[in-house]
């Protein structure tokens, strides 16, 4: 997909280039990527996964694979088509910033569990 985005916008690519680039079938691709969107949103969300927003290396390494990419990165947000990048990026955040909720309460709780546990088995041991 970056290849083919550095000859052409994103609304000029169809699924038989990007397959054909890859050098799979059709249905192949539609497996894990319902379109070419999908496909898009994926390859940003890899980037903005690894990328720890509280770190200032974290991102100054994200903005400049970003810009390496300038092109891909650039060409994806043009497009003005019915399906914008943006709106798949969204959703791509939304889960992110769900999936990490999930994983802070799992992780309080986790504690929470381990503490009454040590409790529990030191008033045991103690014989409170």
């Amino acid at each position: 997909m970056k290849r083919l985005l550095v000859k052409k916008p994103l609304e000029k690519i169809f699924v038989t280039d990007i397959c054909k680039e890859a050098e799979i079938e059709r249905l192949t691709f539609y497996y894990p990527f319902r379109g070419k969107y999908d496909l898009m949103s994926r390859i940003f969300c890899q980037q903005t996964m690894k990328t720890d927003a509280l770190s200032i290396d974290s991102a100054a390494k994200a903005m400049n694979g970003m810009r390496q990419g300038y092109i891909f990165f650039r060409r994806a947000f043009e497009d003005n088509s019915q399906s914008p990048m943006w709106a798949y990026m969204h959703a791509c955040f939304v889960k992110r910033d769900i999936w990490e909720d999930k994983n802070m309460v799992r992780q309080r709780r986790h504690t929470q569990n381990k503490n009454i546990d040590v409790t529990a088995m030191t008033t045991k041991l103690v014989g409170a």
